[in-house]
Order: C-alpha cells, then structure tokens, then sequence
C-alpha cells in the first residue's frame, strides 16, 4: 500500500441519514468520513474521485485512514488477538482483542493495548428460568447490540392485563424501523437506562436483554493484569510473524511499524511523573497534592479556548473573567494557564472533528505538561464532547467542557469548583 495518494468523492445523502450512517457509507468505500458528505479513502473509488496527495491532509485524517488501513486491509489487530486466547465461564465469556490507535509526532505511531471485555453466554429469556422475578428488580441489563446499561424496574408476564398493549408497543416501534421480530409468549422487561437523567420506563422482549456484567462481578484471576499486558502483546506479535512489526517499545505496550513508516509511541515524558494507572488504552491520572512536575518555580500550562460561533461575541465577558480566575491559581500552585489563542478562538460548525483539526494546530511534542483545551458549548449542542475529549487525549491534551448557559450564571464558587476540576485532572488534590 502506497500512502502518496489517497481519494475524495462526494457520498450520496439522503434525507434520513444520520451521522453513524454515512460513515458506515464511507467504511464501505474503504474511507472515513469528511465534512458529513464526502468519503476519504486510501483505495480508489472510481474513475470521477478527486486524487489528493497524502502529506496535504491534515493531521488527523492521516492517522485516521492508516488505522483503518491496518485494521481493514492488513486485518492487523484481528491477526493479533487471534494469539490471546479468550476464557469461557459458566454464564460468560471474557474476550480478549488487541486495538490500538495511530499517532503522529515527528513521524508516525500505533500504539497497541488489550481491551478485554464481559460477553454474557445468555438473553434474560434464557436466565429467567435461574431466577425468581422479585430477584430481578434493580439488576443491571444491557439491551443487544446497545452499550447502555439499563436498570430493570418491572417485569411483565403474558398473563398481566397490560401485557397485550405493551407488547403492540414493540411490535409497533420495529415495524416503524423496518424489522420483524419473532412474537414469543415472553416477559417484558421495563428498565431505565442509568445514563439518562429521568424515570422514563423502556420495555424490552425478555429475549433482547442480557445481564450487564462489570469487574466488580468477576474474580482477577479471570483478566490479564495491566502489568502483564505488554508481554502478551509481545508473545502475539512474535507468533504473528507480522514482518512491518518490531518490538522496540519507546515505553511499555508501544511499537514501532515500517510501511508507512513507523509504530509506537514517541512522548509521554510526562507520564513519568504523575501516579497513573493503564487500563484499556486509557490513562487515569490519579490526583496528587501537587505532582512532582507542577513542583518547578514556574509552571506553565498553556491553553486554548474555543468557543460555539452560534454564542454572540459581545458576551464573552464571562470568558474573559474565567481565564482571570484561571490567572489568579498562579498565586496559590505557582501554575500559570498561558492563553495561546487570544483571537481565533470562535469556531462556526462547532463538532467534534472541526474542534481537533484548530487544537492540532497547536500542538508541539515539545510539551512536557499536557495543554488545556477549554470548550465552552451551548446546552443544545454538547454531543461534539465525548468524542472531542477522547480523541485530544490521545494527543495528549486535557479537556474542560463548559456549557454557556451555566457560566453566564455561575456565582464566584461555581467558578472555583470548576477551576478545581481543572486542576484535579492535572493531579492536584487541592489547593
């Protein structure tokens, strides 16, 4: 594979399209998805795409398409896993696989973890039979092919008087989504999902729900340590025989790759100095009174605000007297908050993609402590964050999410609270 060239074409959208959907559109050209309407991909898509030359990209749309060229094309991360061999138990199975993320520094870097998960064997319709209903109320349960963890709140039998209308109600609600579902003389289940802030009832056929199983309810014997990690991932890669791979970590679980050139991960000096704790490809940064690198005689945390362009301009006062109070932590932590984007700071199609492609803009591997990126979103658009914050830790940037409406309001101890966030996530305890 030859990375000088990759290909554009505009996807065909339709009225109903979601986010999730057109880069599904775009997964099945080989590509990812650009600006909610076109696909990028490393394969041509047809004699009408626009060519495009690889070093022109940006940042993050280079790592993205090496990824998917390692996990689609060279089946990279399923060769691996296949060496980690998986363990069954009575009611589930812990499934090993090995992921990892493409980086760029001076040069380019996967980093490689093992992400182990808790596959229960049974739906509920096939665990009611080990349980008596008044055992079941506040169990936790996950619906198939959903990551939400559900909470259950009551349980319907075929003979209850309400069964009939609640079971039109399903039936109702997949015909709307163009599915048929086979009609069992089976108990509803009506959960709650614990994400959501309210007492909103979901019913579910018995047999489109399993048991929601978390560490707490295995033993650690049953998990690879984080300790041992680094050499599973080792073991797999000498079996695999993969020839572009070769184990000379820069630091624990990452590797260095040579086709397009390189793997693993080059700078995370700063690591080093904080308490941390490896767990799925995420670090946890455990707070600390103040950690040994935020110990010199000047520390100093640069920082970049963006902001929602649909927030009038004129109000940013309160921004202003925010990155004040970020200024007056210098006299307590001996910790400066540096702007770094004093004027370019408004960004119009506020999302996820947009906010990392100005934050990259920033970045210098020189860095020894992680910039703070501080978005500040209106409460009618907040799904850019999750993805945004993953995506710049990786990066090696810390997140401040704040919505607009609250800060226009906040008293002066809402401020410090949020101050404090802060800071924690730098590992200060207090101050």
């Amino acid at each position: 594979m030859n990375f000088n060239k990759v290909y554009k074409k505009n996807l065909f959208v339709e009225e109903n399209d979601t986010i999730a959907k057109l880069k599904q559109k775009a997964y099945q050209y080989d590509g990812i998805l650009i600006n909610n309407q076109e696909v990028l991909s490393y394969k041509k898509i047809d004699e009408h795409c626009d060519v495009i030359d690889f070093s022109s990209l940006g940042e993050y749309f280079q790592t993205q398409l090496i990824q998917l060229f390692l996990k689609k094309e060279k089946k990279l991360f399923e060769t691996l896993s296949s060496f980690i061999p998986n363990k069954s138990f009575s009611k589930f199975e812990i499934v090993k696989e090995i992921i990892g993320n493409v980086f760029k520094f001076d040069k380019f870097y996967l980093s490689l973890d093992i992400k182990q998960s808790i596959i229960p064997k049974y739906t509920l319709l096939e665990e009611l039979k080990y349980h008596k209903k008044s055992n079941l109320i506040n169990k936790e349960v996950r619906p198939i092919g959903n990551q939400n963890i559900g909470i259950i709140k009551k349980i319907l039998y075929p003979n209850d008087p309400n069964y009939q209308k609640e079971l039109e109600m399903i039936v109702n609600y997949f015909k709307q989504k163009g599915k048929k579902i086979q009609i069992q003389q089976e108990p509803i289940i009506g959960i709650i999902f614990k994400k959501n802030n309210n007492n909103i009832i979901y019913s579910y056929l018995a047999s489109h729900l399993k048991f929601y199983y978390s560490p707490k309810d295995i033993n650690r014997n049953m998990t690879i340590p984080n300790v041992e990690r680094k050499s599973f991932i080792e073991n797999a890669i000498k079996k695999s025989n993969i020839a572009y791979l070769n184990i000379q970590p820069y630091q624990k679980q990452f590797y260095r790759f040579y086709p397009v050139k390189f793997i693993g991960f080059k700078k995370v000096d700063y690591i080093k100095n904080l308490l941390v704790k490896t767990n799925e490809d995420i670090i946890t940064i455990y707070p600390k009174r103040i950690p040994t690198i935020l110990k010199k005689e000047k520390n100093i945390i640069k920082t970049i605000i963006l902001i929602d362009g649909t927030i009038n301009t004129s109000k940013t006062t309160y921004i202003k007297n925010l990155f004040k109070g970020l200024k007056s932590i210098y006299e307590k932590t001996n910790v400066e908050f540096k702007l770094i984007n004093k004027k370019d700071y408004s960004i119009e199609e506020f999302n996820s993609q947009n906010i990392v492609n100005k934050v990259l803009q920033y970045k210098n591997d020189n860095d020894l402590i992680p910039p703070l990126v501080i978005t500040i979103g209106t409460e009618k658009n907040l799904d850019y964050y999750e993805d945004m914050k993953r995506k710049l830790f990786k990066y090696g940037f810390i997140t401040q999410n704040i919505i607009y409406e609250h800060l226009i309001t906040s008293k002066n101890y809402e401020i410090n609270n949020l101050l404090l966030q802060i800071l924690v996530k730098y590992g200060m305890k207090y101050y």
